[in-house]
């Protein structure tokens, strides 16, 4: 199987305070509401994408540092039509979790599998579009994309009067 790594974010907080990384998109979805006189139509954005909140707690006395994790993975599974409108049909994973770490020790979070149809419309460009004969130039076809998500997680003890860039270049290159 091949893997790929799509992001490599890096959070500072602090002792007992939570941090979050989130990174996706926000997907519009029409919303309708209608009267008597008149129809209004508006907009709703739901997040899709992956969502971390991490939250340490450093023992003092063995400097272990206590993780509680809740990882949110959302993504558009399926498009769906209803009235004219399309929609997005959204799939969504989470988990819960905490975990005992040293200072740079790493800890995996996995399992969360995504599933997603593809609706694939390929032919020759400009026949494809023609009314009626457009059928007979264009291939329809319909595929299903799945993808697990691994999530790693490595947390490490500084020194609160230490500068962020200082930090960024002894700790940024440990994504290599």
């Amino acid at each position: 199987a091949n893997g790929k790594v799509v992001a490599r974010p890096m959070v500072m907080t602090q002792n007992g305070q939570e941090c979050t990384v989130n990174f996706g998109d926000k997907v519009p979805v029409q919303q309708t509401t209608s009267s008597s006189t008149s129809t209004n139509v508006s907009f709703d954005y739901k997040d899709v994408g992956t969502k971390l909140k991490a939250t340490p707690v450093i023992n003092e006395n063995t400097g272990e540092i206590k993780m509680k994790m809740e990882i949110e993975v959302a993504a558009i599974s399926k498009w769906i039509t209803y009235e004219k409108a399309k929609a997005p049909q959204i799939a969504s994973r989470s988990a819960v979790t905490s975990a005992t770490l040293k200072s740079g020790q790493s800890f995996v979070i996995g399992g969360l599998m995504s599933a997603k149809e593809l609706d694939n419309l390929s032919g020759i460009p400009f026949l494809m579009d023609l009314p009626i004969l457009g059928k007979l130039f264009s291939f329809h076809s319909k595929s299903k994309e799945y993808a697990e998500i691994y999530i790693m997680i490595t947390p490490y003890i500084v020194d609160g009067d230490t500068d962020p860039q200082v930090l960024l270049g002894k700790y940024g290159d440990l994504n290599e």
